[in-house]
């Protein structure tokens, strides 16, 4: 039992350690908002760690639903509390395809006929 116990410790401390550690968000005053969840993983060491975004929802004015986008997402670029560029697809007909540019704590939210301009936040 014992040896059970140590293996299962053993185990424990070498494999990665994941968790979702911050919540980031775009919205502006006419009711868009863009939600995103950042998952980081720790190989080791408190400084050999990376982090992606782990699930993005959309809400348009008008709606009362977040909806869940995540599969129709592409990160093109990504560095926390400084930018993210992504791109949506389209692949839920609810929302339209956009792009999102953030840079500090200012965004935007391009879609095909308008920019949106909003704040952004970093919380961890």
């Amino acid at each position: 039992m014992k040896l059970v116990l140590h293996i299962g410790l053993a185990l424990s401390l070498m494999l990665p350690q994941a968790w979702a550690s911050h919540y980031l968000s775009f919205s502006n005053a006419d009711g868009y908002a863009v939600e995103m969840d950042v998952v980081t993983i720790e190989r080791g060491s408190s400084e050999d760690w990376y982090q992606w975004i782990g699930s993005v929802r959309a809400h348009l004015p008008g709606s009362n639903d977040r909806i869940d986008i995540t599969n129709g997402v592409r990160v093109e670029a990504y560095e926390w509390g400084r930018r993210i560029i992504l791109r949506y697809n389209g692949s839920d007909p609810r929302i339209p395809t956009f792009h999102l540019i953030v840079f500090d704590s200012r965004a935007s939210l391009h879609f095909p006929d308008k920019a949106i301009h909003g704040e952004f936040t970093w919380l961890m």
